[in-house]
């Protein structure tokens, strides 16, 4: 069934995927792929629920819970100590001088965190009563300029009562920050994607912040689990979103439209990456497999290009700058993190 499209009145678009709810077999390549994964290195360590590389695209980081291990290729440089516990994405500036583990950010030149307050000192207002902040999601744009919280807040007198508000808010700036608020519509949002352009936040439903207008522009749906992780494409073209029953979508960015959706297993999918330079797509969950997706824009289909069992769910995964390498980490204990080539190099796919 094609997807539809209802107009509300205060959405610019509002996206239904009923096509979603018809499952497909999992599906398997019928001929050798034309893109491999060569693992070029298998490393053990405490690390490894996020993962980025670095702009030289020979440095990288894994965190988990507090702890960055800093990486040149497969040897591990340095280990920093995050502000606490609770963080989320991490990602580099765009000029590579700063490592943005959300909701923190660290100077290399400085060797330092620029601002190590709590997050309930960002949150309260002047003469407001303190707030407890429970992070459920957290991500900074590329500048580190712009931080987006979801988090259930709370005064002690709420907390007593047992009542918590559930608000997505974007921090703009320095000390003090400007506070923009997203979403305050008490629903968990359990993944965070920022572009230059756009903010998204997923729940069960992928609710779409244009940060130049500064609203609401969509709100996506058809997705029958939680949605786990999000992801643009280096243009903003796209946005990929997987959820807890295996289904990837990626949508249309300029029309807020499905363009191709897949099952890409049968378990929960915890992880997606877009390949910087082409229309491919890496996923990875619990069923432990890290996979590669063509995206066919002529057909709207997702087709299989390569396939690779890692032995424990997949729960990171980042492309070097260059398409050439991709990191996965899985749940294994210790944690092991996988290093693959891309062969043949993807400058020459399709040649």
């Amino acid at each position: 069934m094609p997807p539809s499209s209802i107009a509300s009145p205060s959405l610019a678009s509002h996206v239904s995927l009923s096509s979603l709810a018809a499952r497909t077999p999992v599906p398997r390549p019928v001929a050798p792929p034309p893109i491999g994964l060569h693992v070029r290195a298998e490393l053990a360590t405490g690390c490894g629920h996020r993962l980025a590389f670095a702009p030289d695209g020979r440095h990288w980081v894994a965190a988990s819970t507090g702890t960055v291990h800093v990486w040149r290729d497969a040897t591990q440089v340095a280990t920093l100590r995050a502000p606490c516990a609770v963080t989320d994405r991490v990602r580099f500036s765009r000029d590579g001088k700063r490592l943005l583990l959300a909701p923190y950010a660290y100077d290399f030149a400085r060797a330092a965190w620029l601002d190590a307050s709590p997050l309930a000192h960002r949150f309260a207002a002047p003469g407001a009563p303190p707030l407890d902040v429970a992070v459920h999601a957290a991500a900074w744009d590329l500048d580190g300029d712009a931080l987006v919280v979801a988090a259930g807040l709370a005064t002690p007198d709420m907390r007593a009562a047992g009542q918590l508000a559930t608000r997505a808010v974007l921090l703009r700036g320095r000390l003090p920050f400007e506070i923009v608020t997203l979403c305050d519509d008490d629903r968990a949002r359990r993944a965070i994607a920022i572009d230059d352009h756009h903010v998204a936040m997923a729940g069960y439903d992928i609710v779409i912040w244009s940060r130049g207008e500064r609203r609401r522009v969509a709100t996506l749906r058809g997705h029958d689990a939680p949605v786990l992780d999000l992801a643009w494409s280096a243009d903003a073209a796209r946005l990929a979103s997987i959820d807890g029953r295996g289904m990837l979508v990626i949508w249309d960015a300029a029309r807020w439209l499905p363009r191709a959706h897949i099952q890409t297993s049968p378990q929960p999918g915890l992880a997606v990456a877009f390949h910087p330079a082409r229309p491919i797509v890496a996923t990875g969950g619990h069923d432990g497999v890290a996979r590669l997706w063509a995206i066919d824009d002529a057909t709207g289909k997702l087709g299989l290009l390569a396939h690779h069992a890692l032995g424990a769910g997949v729960q990171a995964l980042a492309f070097s700058p260059d398409g050439a390498r991709l990191l996965a980490s899985t749940h294994a204990l210790p944690t092991r993190i996988t290093l693959f080539e891309l062969s043949p190099r993807p400058g020459t796919l399709g040649a």
